[in-house]
């Protein structure tokens, strides 16, 4: 038996034990459903479609997105074969590394590690996440790349964060939002290696380009014009509006986190893209929770600045800020996996938040400073005298030892008075006998309080059980969402529950 637990304690005292499981997890429940349906669901009718021409046409339809996403559907399609597995593997297997880049940002952020297993069950657990990591979309392929572009950045790999942002805008022109968190939080905490920052900024644009006209080449088989194909594919995607787009499930920036939008991708299984209600309720809250954790330090001395919140709210500033001048500006359609990039720094708020909850659970429950006791007298028993034996009484003097006594005193006296003046002398007073007091406490008197009773093992404070009740019921509702939203555990005939 004890060689069999010594291995478990072994592995679960590995690093990354937790993060193998819930990679293995995930990646199980993807595969689970990867060959439902059949046929391209919601946006990879367009996408899917695009990387066959990119495959036998070499040319691509949909301009107005730069190509290293097209190009990774099609690659999955050229390994995989044209069906399920081609258009989908590749989505996986990025919303998959996404999760690690998330876990190791978060430790590189000095993070607990079970702050860091918290946030990435949360993440990889999340109906959005999820959904968007297993069809063919470019949007999950856009946060992975942000994710390594944030793990890089805090490992002071500046020039490779930056290159991994230019990757992230190759998949899709919005990966550009990935080099603000990166731009304020330097500016704000770490203002170090300016050079190298200035010079990774300039190496990440270049690279950009230089990398798009690759990449065209690849899909076109020739050298193309590739600054024109940037300009028409930005006048393309500035075209869909408000106005212009007539779109059900569109909606602005403001209302991502403001209202439950459920924007249906496919039934039977049913994709939704819904952010999951244990993270859309507690979002605002957390942004809250992480801005205060910032910046408390410059009001309370004691309280120190936390850099892993401080990159929080600075991710949320460039990811889901920007989009809300950007959308007033430009009017231009939105809809709610444009939140998608956003939702990793929910999950690591949440992660902080909950792993607090429980290490003030598990922290020992602090005592309450006793009352005042009055001490307690002890007395040693062989000093007192036996329960049977009376008290002895005071003797009473003999009538001839007072008669001798007030003979000596009145002579005294009257020797005294002779020798005295008239004027000094007083009426003598009666001599008062004290007759002897037994012993009866002899020792020194020890004093003793009395012990405060410790408390039950299970007895926690109030507090600490709200916290626990927190993460609980935190877990059962993420749970549940995940469960009744995502598939593929939502597979159920949803219109034979209603008459």
């Amino acid at each position: 038996m004890e060689t069999t637990r010594n291995p478990v304690k072994r592995f679960f005292k590995w690093e990354y034990a937790w993060l193998l499981l819930i990679v293995i997890v995930t990646l199980v429940l993807h595969f689970m459903i990867i060959a439902q349906p059949a046929q391209p669901l919601f946006d990879e009718q367009h996408y899917v479609p695009d990387a066959r021409a990119i495959i036998f046409q070499h040319l691509t339809n949909r301009g107005e997105h730069p190509p290293l996403a097209k190009l990774l559907i099609a690659g999955g399609i050229e390994i995989f074969g044209d069906n399920q597995y081609g258009w989908r593997i590749p989505s996986i297997v990025f919303g998959t590394l996404g999760i690690i880049f998330f876990y190791l940002m978060c430790r590189r952020f000095n993070l607990s590690r079970r702050a860091a297993v918290l946030g990435t069950l949360i993440l990889a657990t999340e109906n959005l996440y999820f959904v968007q990591a297993g069809i063919a979309m470019l949007d999950i392929f856009v946060t992975s790349f942000s994710l390594l572009a944030f793990w890089l950045y805090a490992r002071h790999n500046y020039a490779l964060a930056c290159m991994a942002v230019a990757l992230a805008t190759l998949c899709k022109y919005t990966g550009l939002f990935a080099i603000f968190p990166i731009i304020i939080h330097w500016f704000i905490y770490r203002k170090d290696q300016n050079i190298r920052l200035a010079a990774s900024l300039m190496l990440s644009g270049v690279s950009f380009f230089l990398l798009m006209a690759a990449f065209d080449a690849a899909i076109y088989q020739r050298v193309t014009d590739f600054l024109s194909s940037f300009w028409s594919g930005m006048q393309a995607t500035g075209s869909l509006t408000f106005v212009t787009a007539a779109h059900p499930s569109m909606s602005r920036p403001w209302e991502w986190i403001f209202n439950l939008e459920i924007m249906s991708y496919n039934f039977g299984p049913h994709f939704i893209g819904l952010v999951s209600f244990s993270v859309w309720a507690l979002t605002v809250p957390i942004i809250a929770y992480m801005t205060f954790k910032s910046f408390a330090y410059r009001i309370f001395k004691s309280i120190k600045q936390d850099e892993a919140a401080l990159f929080g709210v600075c991710w949320i500033i460039g990811t889901y800020v920007m989009w809300i001048p950007l959308s007033l500006i430009t009017n231009r359609v939105s809809f709610i996996f444009y939140f998608l990039p956003t939702v990793p720094a929910i999950c690591l708020g949440l992660g902080k938040v909950l792993d607090y909850c429980v290490g003030y659970w598990l922290a020992p429950r602090k005592k309450k400073v006793p009352k005042p006791v009055l001490p307690v007298t002890t007395v040693n028993e062989t000093t007192l005298p036996a329960a049977t034996e009376p008290i002895p009484e005071m003797e009473t003097p003999s009538p001839e030892i007072i008669a001798s006594a007030e003979a000596i005193t009145t002579g005294e006296v009257i020797q005294t008075v002779e020798n005295t003046p008239p004027e000094t002398i007083s009426t003598p007073q009666p001599l008062e006998i004290i007759p002897e007091i037994p012993e009866i406490f002899p020792e020194a008197i020890p004093v003793a309080e009395i012990p405060i009773l410790p408390g039950k093992w299970w007895r926690k404070g109030k507090l600490q059980w709200a916290a626990i009740s927190f993460v609980v019921i935190f877990f059962m509702v993420h749970f549940a969402t995940f469960i009744i939203v995502a598939p593929p555990l939502n597979n159920w005939p949803i219109q034979n529950w209603f008459p």
